[in-house]
């Protein structure tokens, strides 16, 4: 691809987050300075086991700061993280990305097939969109995370030709329009990897497609994409790293696969909004904000040391990192130790496969710490409650151990997959006879919805006193899959959290967020 502007890269960056906003299509993007709407995107997969796509096609300024530069349209295609734990399903195969896109019948050009069915899904949207209001202004294509893929196929879909490729038979584009996805999971063969490379093309014949990672030699921080340090087998495209990428302050997933790190990354200014102090509602009398404080310290720690181990994370003041417990050969719980508490955090998810494969692995089994209840596969089998994993054993033994001869009070924390994670473990602790452990009480920020109405009895009855189940009010992927259109519930009263940072990443669900937020300090 022809030399970028950082401007440039800024602005597609920018684009590409509004595209993933759960507001896209309700109060708009929240665009630079000259931009504007021409087409919202959309597309509901049938069946319904891929969530919809969302996006625009808007046009405006290459470079917003200056009003005399070239004016373009930019296609911009995302998902919303929310409904794409409700809709999709772990399991889902890989098949050949359609010969509709790809123009060839070729069964090796693999694909997810989430991505096939959500792309073919707004197809029509996209080509009708492009048709009917691009005019003669030149096309680029971005997207962010789960809208990456999405704007890879768009710019394959859309590449030039002289035959009628359209859906409804229309002419393909005259100029390859680039591709610009960040955060991206990979989520293509090999095979389909060297055909892209090959089809999206300048008028050079360079790749007219960048990925960008957020991270660089010797330094990854967003680990979403998967093995972006590998041979670029699934990565389609330039994979492009970040030069002077750091590790931000606080070190967590949701806040390094977003939109504003990336803009800043890049040497951007994010979009602002208003700065509203957090405040909880209508607080349990027993309510411990600087004790809520602490634990997302501690929990931003564990993410910190799962992604960055041996460094210097944000860690809480007079705790100690006693023990980690590994899941899959990964560190998923850390064991902290004060003077009078020890505290388990469980992280949540950081990989694409562990998003994937445990988190939107939510069809329900039947639990077995509380007896003819339906739980989340993902969150059920990663602690042990059925399968075949030993964390469960493994937990208890390492709490145990830092706990030998204390009378020190035990405590739960996790954020996100985290939260279900330390809730399970809290109603084993209080439910099953030869447990051996007490636990003085579970503190969750943003803990995903797992189990039903059978489960919810069950823990608010054993350890609902003692359960402090943190969410923002914005944050819609804690609630995903929470009945009426999911199929679990949450656990006692939730306590919400109220508040806005200036500067929000768009899923509201980072731990980042909740630690502001919490900061008894502001």
């Amino acid at each position: 691809m022809k030399s970028i502007s950082t401007a440039f890269e800024i602005l597609m960056a920018t684009l590409a987050g509004e595209a993933n906003s759960s507001n896209v299509t309700t109060i708009g993007p929240n665009y630079p300075n000259g931009w504007s709407t021409l087409a919202y995107i959309n597309g509901e997969a049938s069946p319904p086991n891929a969530p919809e796509v969302q996006g625009f096609l808007a046009n405006g300024y290459s470079n917003p700061q200056d009003p005399t530069s070239e004016q373009i349209a930019v296609l911009a295609l995302g998902m919303n993280w929310s409904k794409f734990f409700l809709h999709y399903q772990f399991g889902t195969p890989s098949d050949p990305l359609s010969s509709n896109i790809t123009g060839v019948t070729d069964d090796s050009l693999m694909i997810d097939d989430l991505y096939n069915t959500a792309y073919l899904s707004a197809r029509d949207s996209i080509w009708d969109s492009v048709q009917q209001f691009l005019g003669n202004l030149p096309l680029y294509v971005c997207g962010m995370g789960l809208g990456g893929p999405l704007a890879q196929i768009a710019a394959l879909d859309l590449r030039p030709g002289v035959s009628r490729r359209g859906p409804k038979g229309q002419y393909p584009l005259k100029v390859q329009p680039p591709c610009f996805a960040f955060s991206t999971p990979n989520v293509s063969n090999s095979a389909l990897v060297a055909f892209y490379n090959q089809q999206v093309k300048d008028t050079d014949g360079n790749i007219a497609a960048n990925t960008y990672w957020a991270g660089k030699p010797g330094l990854t921080v967003d680990f979403f994409p998967t093995a972006p340090n590998d041979s670029n087998a699934g990565i389609l495209g330039n994979p492009v790293s970040i030069s002077n990428i750091k590790l931000p302050p606080v070190d967590v997933p949701w806040l390094e696969r977003g939109n504003t790190f990336y803009i800043e990354q890049l040497g951007g200014i994010p979009q602002t909004g208003p700065n509203i102090p957090g405040n909880i509602l209508n607080p349990p009398a027993d309510f411990k904000q600087t004790l809520a404080y602490t634990f997302a310290l501690l929990a931003a720690e564990a993410y910190h040391q799962a992604q960055h181990p041996n460094t210097v994370g944000p860690g809480a003041p007079g705790y100690n990192l006693q023990a980690l417990v590994n899941y899959n050969g990964q560190p998923f719980a850390f064991i902290f130790e004060s003077v009078g508490t020890v505290i388990a955090v469980i992280r949540g998810a950081i990989t694409w496969q562990e998003e994937q494969q445990i988190t939107a692995n939510s069809s329900g089994v039947n639990g077995k710490i509380v007896p003819d209840s339906s739980l989340h596969a993902g969150v059920s089998t990663l602690y042990g409650d059925t399968g075949n994993s030993t964390f469960r054993a493994d937990l208890n033994a390492a709490i145990k151990k830092v706990l030998a001869g204390s009378n020190k009070q035990l405590f739960l924390a996790g954020h996100s997959l985290g939260g279900a994670i330390a809730n399970l473990a809290a109603v084993d602790y209080a439910t099953t006879a030869n447990s051996g452990l007490q636990v003085a009480g579970v503190y969750t920020f943003g803990g995903i919805c797992f189990g039903d109405v059978k489960f919810q009895g069950a823990f608010n009855a054993a350890i609902g006193s003692k359960a402090y189940q943190i969410v923002r009010i914005y944050d819609t992927v804690a609630t995903a899959m929470m009945l009426p259109d999911g199929n679990y519930l949450m656990l006692n009263s939730p306590m919400v959290l109220t508040g806005l940072l200036p500067k929000e990443e768009n899923t509201y669900h980072s731990l980042n967020g909740y630690l502001q937020l919490l900061n008894p300090g502001v």
